[in-house]
């Protein structure tokens, strides 16, 4: 009865054991395999019929080996895993790639557990297989391309491997970054922090920011994106400024299911360069330097159809060209076609597009214009003074005269064409009309008995200048409405005080000095409530902004501390541009 009982014992925990084991082998195909008498049977027989794979027991034979199921490379392994059941090795496995009956090639991984009798000796193995075809190729892909990068971690300006599921940064170098900045153990989002801190230009680094963090990195890779390409422009620990070019790779780690990044960047400036004088000539007339005819279409085309800054378009034409070269020689008209670019180039702002239409013809869009025609026409009348005082022949015998027809965005609904259209009709008839001339397109032009009426332009000859004595009296007498006169240069941050005290008040400021230390010194006695409204309306960068946007007269009032006493202090300021294009702010200040 003893015995019976340890029998049955034995055989329960022989169960149990049994049990454990198939836990471990539960997402797999499982057989036994009975070593003593090298034959297999299925767990569930109802799976023997699907498995395509050789039977257990006939995978170590010679018929099998041989009959190219199992590829050579594959044959010595099957040897030894079997070797190793025999002899009793308590688990272990191989992973092989087994040719199936259609001829397609699939990678399997097996696992064994061996089960001993009573008296110790190996009795039964329990096989189990997976299909892991493509969890391994994925498994190999990303470690063949991660030894790629890690081998090349030198020639990169940057390398970086980071886990974006952990925010943590595992590996980086590259020759961008001095040695004490090569960081291990970091979370990804600070060192993205100090990256874009110290290396990205100011004007990139908020487009970089959003464009570097995990959150969008993840959305990328949820979209199925898995190479990603950019351009930025960087500075390197030494101060100079590179071009980069830069790969963001997106895996899914075969181990844990994180997602990871891995980044890499080249230096590209000087392909950039070639890449950029290529496209500056391709935009650019090769005589003026200005745009040619189809980039300076294009660029006042897309602003137009922006319309966040109505402007106004300009077409100017040399007059009598023809004159010129059958005078003087086709050199001297030349000569007058770069004449009127340098000066084009001079007279007008940066952000106003320039281009050379072609032979004598040129245009000028002016961004954000629309609204201070009074001051277009001004600039218009000063430019064609310049243009009169370049002189051509070799003697100085002719001077140019030049035509303008301008055209005024006035909605959304106008295009480049109809503004054109509108700037070569106000063009033609300054043309007819005597030349040298500018005018505004009016609807009535389009009449055919339209009559031109020429744009009353700014006479130098009928313009005085103040006398400085009468400047001064004129200073004095507006002295005594407003004691303090200020003139601050903000485009060249500093400040002259023309006027200053009074029988009553006397203001201890130096009468000129830095702008922005004359408002710190004066801010220290404005009363702590109308510090916003002061610096709101007085610090440059706000004088600029409203200036930029139309506005030109500021007036407001705020608390000044004098012995003692918060007193109220009122500024009437105009804003205007001087002829040098300096902007200029004209407070006049009183005691409320």
């Amino acid at each position: 009865m003893m015995e019976q009982k340890t029998v049955e014992n034995q055989q329960i925990k022989e169960k149990e054991y049994l049990l454990r084991l198939v836990t471990q082998h539960s997402d797999r195909v499982i057989c036994y395999y009975d070593i003593q008498e090298r034959k297999s049977k299925m767990w569930d027989a109802r799976i023997c019929k699907k498995c395509r794979l050789p039977r257990m027991c006939e995978m170590q034979s010679q018929s099998v080996l041989g009959s190219g199921s199992i590829l050579p490379e594959s044959i010595e392994e099957v040897r030894d895993m079997f070797r190793d059941i025999r002899e009793g090795k308590s688990d272990g496995g191989i992973k092989m790639r087994i040719k199936m009956p259609e001829g397609e090639l699939r990678w399997f991984d097996f696992r064994y557990s061996v089960i001993q009798n009573q008296d110790g000796v190996p009795s039964v193995a329990l096989i189990s297989h997976k299909d892991i075809t493509e969890q391994y190729e994925h498994e190999m892909a990303y470690l063949r391309y991660k030894q790629e990068l890690e081998n090349d971690v030198e020639k990169h300006l940057l390398f970086v491997e980071s886990d974006l599921t952990a925010d943590r940064v595992e590996k980086i170098g590259g020759r961008m970054l001095p040695h004490n900045e090569w960081m291990l153990k970091t979370s990804y989002s600070e060192f993205a922090e100090n990256i874009l801190t110290k290396k990205f230009i100011a004007e990139n680094r908020e487009e970089a920011t959003v464009y570097f963090s995990v959150e969008k990195l993840l959305q990328s890779y949820a979209r199925g994106e898995r190479r990603l390409k950019c351009e930025w422009k960087l500075r390197f620990h030494d101060g100079t400024l590179h071009w980069v070019d830069g790969e963001i790779m997106l895996l899914s780690d075969p181990y844990n299911d994180h997602i990871r990044a891995f980044f890499r960047m080249q230096d590209i400036t000087e392909e950039k360069k070639e890449s950029m004088e290529i496209r500056k000539r391709s935009e650019r007339d090769g005589m003026t330097g200005l745009f040619n005819r189809i980039t300076a279409e294009e660029k006042v085309s897309r602003l137009i159809d922006e319309n966040e800054r109505p402007g106004i378009l300009l077409l100017l034409d040399l007059d009598d060209l023809k004159g010129i070269n059958d005078t003087f020689g086709h050199d001297e008209g030349d000569r007058a076609i770069i004449g009127i670019s340098t000066i084009l180039k001079k007279h007008f702002r940066e952000s106003d597009i320039l281009g050379r239409l072609g032979g004598d013809e040129f245009l000028v869009y002016l961004p954000g214009a629309a609204d201070n025609q009074n001051a277009i026409i001004r600039s218009i009348t000063s430019l064609l003074r310049k243009l009169s005082g370049v002189s051509i022949g070799t003697a100085g015998e002719r001077r140019l005269h030049c035509s303008v027809g301008c055209a005024v965005q006035e909605s959304d609904k106008d295009s480049y064409e109809k503004l054109f259209k509108q700037a070569d009709t106000a063009l033609y008839h300054v043309k007819r009309s005597g030349k040298n001339k500018f005018a505004f397109y009016l609807p009535e032009m389009e009449q055919e008995d339209y009559e031109f009426r020429e744009q009353k332009m700014l006479s130098m000859q009928g313009m005085k200048r103040v006398e400085q004595m009468g400047l001064q009296h004129l200073l004095r007498a507006v002295a005594g409405f407003y004691p303090l006169v200020m003139f601050a240069n903000l485009s060249a941050g500093d400040y002259y005080l023309v006027e200053q005290g009074s029988a009553d008040h006397v203001f201890p400021f130096a009468p000129s000095g830095v702008l922005d230390d004359f408002l710190k010194m004066v801010v220290v006695d404005v009363h702590p409530e109308d510090a916003d409204v002061f610096f709101e309306n007085i610090s440059t960068a706000r004088c600029l902004e409203l200036y930029e946007s139309g506005k030109q007269h500021l007036n407001y009032r705020f608390r000044f501390l004098d012995k003692g006493v918060y007193l109220q202090v009122e500024v009437m300021s105009y804003l205007y541009t001087n002829e040098s294009g300096d902007v200029f702010n004209l407070a006049l200040i009183r005691w409320g």
